[in-house]
């Protein structure tokens, strides 16, 4: 599975060109791909032309699958100009729809082909985000520990249960895991070494944090794109001082 990969978010551009509007739409994408198709085409029935183009990562193999569709458009002039436009924002797990309804007025190839592929560029120039795939941990901590947990901006509390000690739940990489894992126990004392008064402030022992069965793929605001299904559950030590 992929650690990260620059997306899209969903984003609707509208346009006129010689009497024919064009609505580009672009939006993240997991397996459910020809149900979205399947959806969009018949949210736009009445549309002369419904095409598309996506990109998706293959979540075994990290092999990309590529296709796309004129819907009737003269051969090359819809599909192929807006899979390119992909290509070109080196965008995965993404799919881009250009619907047009026709205005009267015939474009000819290369104006079929501009028409498509600056909709399709209008509709992802702003909506280009990088997506990290992420896990979710759950740890019993102290109020300091959370207190810290809430000073950094690679991770996001999901939610906590207060008493005495709180059960809190939180998502970030497993990359901000252990960098976050290897400062902390910068200051911890081993064990079996006489412990001086001046290391008890930094003192805390490691907690065990168990992942949940799945991975969470999450833009850089922590806006979860979708979840991907792991078979197993792994633990790690992490301190959270």
């Amino acid at each position: 599975m992929i650690e990260e990969y620059i997306g899209v978010r969903h984003n609707v551009y509208e346009c006129s060109i010689r009497r024919s509007k064009f609505i580009g739409i672009c939006m993240p994408i997991q397996d459910n791909v020809k149900l979205l198709i399947k959806e969009i085409k018949a949210k736009y029935k009445d549309a002369t032309h419904v095409c598309y183009a996506y990109r998706l990562v293959d979540s075994n193999s990290s092999s990309v699958v590529e296709n796309c569709s004129d819907d009737q458009e003269p051969n090359g002039t819809a599909g192929l100009p807006m899979l390119n436009v992909l290509k070109s924002f080196d965008v995965n797990n993404s799919i881009i729809f250009v619907v047009r309804y026709y205005g009267g007025v015939k474009l000819g190839v290369a104006g079929l082909i501009d028409a498509y592929k600056n909709t399709a560029i209008n509709c992802i120039k702003d909506s280009i985000v990088k997506y990290k795939k992420c896990n979710i941990y759950n740890a019993t901590i102290n109020y300091n520990q959370l207190a810290n947990l809430q000073k950094n901006k690679l991770i996001k509390i999901l939610k906590c249960k207060f008493n005495d000690i709180i059960d809190c739940q939180f998502v970030c990489s497993e990359s901000t895991i252990k960098e976050y894992c290897d400062i902390s126990y910068k200051n911890i004392v081993p064990t079996n070494e006489i412990i001086n008064k001046r290391y008890l402030n930094y003192i805390e022992f490691p907690i065990e944090v168990t992942t949940k069965e799945s991975g969470v793929y999450y833009d850089e605001n922590f806006n979860e794109v979708f979840t991907i299904n792991i078979p197993t559950t792994s633990k790690v030590i992490v301190n959270l001082n």
